[in-house]
């Protein structure tokens, strides 16, 4: 099976030749309740709906 990614050799991708490469999956949560598991691990999402690490023992 080959690499489906065009990806040059040396590994240098410009950014628009990046976005020329992605596509739509139109993939959803693969969980249908992923907010309340993300928030039970690691906490509320911040004002940017960014999840935050699990505090540990020491935190």
């Amino acid at each position: 099976m080959t690499d489906p990614r065009p990806i040059p050799p040396d590994g240098d991708i410009t950014q628009e030749e990046q976005a020329a490469v992605l596509r739509r999956t139109d993939n959803g949560p693969s969980e249908p309740d992923e907010e309340a598991l993300l928030a039970a691990e690691f906490g509320q999402p911040d004002e940017n709906g960014v999840y935050g690490a699990p505090q540990g023992e020491n935190a």
